[in-house]
């Protein structure tokens, strides 16, 4: 009887354990990587027009919002972001880490009409390359690929097609 029981509890640390892997790492992992491969090629904006409720790469996106997203993959050295932030309605940047855990996120507070300039690098990075930019604030990626999105609220009060363009003004460049 003894033997079954702690067979049991066996069993059942080990199920645990599995599925504790299996939640927590193998699946946003794995997710990444489809993601990932689905976004290709890596280190370029692809900017969403207005959600029209047709099939896209944003599940469930929202209407009021223009999306864009860029893979990022650090292993060729830092990306210089660089872009405009949208005058007088919503703007956020969040950066994801290769497990879909967001470690950076940046909105329009204090922003609101002018450019802006980002690095994103790894921690152990040598800083020799940034000497010729100044970016606003250098972010360090805790993985060496993951995803940003962009985000631009469409407010009733502008013109679509300034936030289009302003939306387009984004780049990623890979420093040297």
């Amino acid at each position: 009887m003894k033997k079954n029981f702690w067979l049991g509890i066996l069993i059942f640390i080990s199920v645990a354990f599995a599925s504790y892997r299996m939640t927590l790492w193998y699946i946003p992992h794995n997710l990444m990587q489809y993601t990932y491969k689905r976004w290709s090629p890596s280190n370029k904006w692809f900017h969403a027009g207005r959600e029209t409720g047709a099939r896209s790469w944003v599940p469930m996106g929202n209407p009021d919002f223009i999306i864009s997203r860029c893979a990022y993959d650090l292993s060729s050295g830092p990306l210089l972001l660089k872009g405009m932030v949208p005058a007088d309605t919503y703007w956020s940047l969040t950066m994801y880490q290769d497990n879909s855990t967001n470690f950076f996120i940046v909105n329009d507070t204090g922003r609101s009409g002018r450019p802006y300039q980002f690095v994103l690098t790894e921690k152990d990075r040598s800083m020799e390359s940034l000497k010729n930019h100044s970016p606003d604030q250098i972010v360090y990626s805790p993985t060496r690929r993951g995803y940003l999105v962009v985000r631009i609220f469409i407010n009733p009060d502008l013109d679509f097609q300034d936030l289009k363009a302003c939306q387009e003004k984004a780049t990623v460049e890979i420093i040297n």
